[in-house]
């Protein structure tokens, strides 16, 4: 199973590789883009420019450094919706990107994906943000040369699973550490914000309001504890992990894990690393899944100096 790490700048490659990464992911947002479309309209969802390389030239060396080590790497062009009048200029970069030979593409928009089947992309990795569900969803993509769908953290351990055993013929990717969201990515079009103001107070979603559950249910303690965890997670600030599911993406023959957190310090981006290679290989030594949970969260907190949060979690464990 692979490890596979956001990238800002190309002085990250030989670090990352040196922690454990198996293949990198990237975002670019041309001078030509900002000028005509500013970063507000982001192509890749992520409008700040530290998250970004700004040229061609930069792509290129990050691309042949990589190449060099023989790590995979995919480029992010998943904003949810490409605008009619935004195709001309991105189907130019788009062919200029294409001589750099990245390992795939990331996209969340149908259209963009036809445009890169008509452009000869050999290889379309499914982002989040076209929100896959189930198998039926899974078996429309395949018709358009998708080679890895990246499911949503509100996908289930049990439909992991599930999925894995009737997809088998296509590499699925999890996300296991960071940046997970009270929304589905993709049925959200909130921005995430600028100034590395990352799902910040500014961030309409994290505006104040308040929610209430609504059950047939008529015990009213199990009621008030529903509502409980479920404030807990929405309104949750703390950094957010799965790294516990690991366990069952390997038994599972999961393709990938993700680590979120393009515009993160390297000095973060290597602690993740190492952390989520150490428990991987903590897989095989554990005695059972209880044990390899117990393993996690004792080096969640040596590695990140506070105690694992269970509202922190992406995925209920048993």
């Amino acid at each position: 199973m692979k490890i596979v790490c956001p990238i800002d700048n190309k002085n990250e490659v030989e670090v990352l590789i040196s922690g454990g990464v198996d293949e990198f992911y990237c975002g670019y947002i041309s001078k030509d883009w900002l000028n005509e479309y500013s970063a507000v309209c982001s192509p890749n969802r992520r409008e700040w420019f530290d998250c970004n390389f700004n040229s061609l030239d930069d792509l290129k060396e990050v691309v042949d450094l990589c190449k060099k080590h023989k790590k995979p790497i995919n480029l992010c062009l998943n904003s949810a919706n490409i605008s009619d009048n935004q195709y001309p200029l991105l189907i130019e970069e788009l062919k200029q990107i294409k001589k750099l030979d990245f390992d795939s593409i990331i996209v969340s928009d149908i259209g963009l994906m036809v445009v890169l089947n008509k452009l000869g992309f050999e290889k379309i990795h499914l982002s989040c943000g076209t929100a896959i569900l189930n198998s039926q969803s899974i078996d429309f993509f395949k018709n358009m040369n998708i080679k890895r769908i990246i499911l949503p953290r509100q996908v289930t351990l049990k439909e992991f699973s599930s999925l894995r055993e009737k997809n088998k013929d296509i590499e699925l990717e999890s996300f296991v550490l960071n940046d997970a969201c009270k929304n589905l990515d993709g049925f959200c079009t909130f921005m995430h914000g600028f100034n590395k103001n990352y799902c910040g107070e500014t961030v309409a979603c994290n505006l104040p309001y308040e929610i209430g559950v609504y059950s047939v249910e008529k015990d009213i303690r199990k009621i008030r504890t529903a509502s409980r965890k479920i404030k807990e997670r929405i309104f949750s600030k703390k950094t957010t992990c799965g790294v516990c599911a690991l366990y069952d993406f390997i038994n599972v023959g999961m393709d990938a894990v993700k680590i979120a957190g393009r515009g993160k310090p390297m000095d973060k981006k290597i602690k993740d690393v190492i952390f989520v290679k150490k428990l991987m290989g903590e897989v095989e030594k554990s005695k059972n899944k209880s044990d390899f949970i117990k393993k996690a969260r004792e080096l969640y907190t040596e590695t990140y100096n506070r105690l694992c949060s269970p509202e922190a979690c992406y995925y209920e464990v048993d």
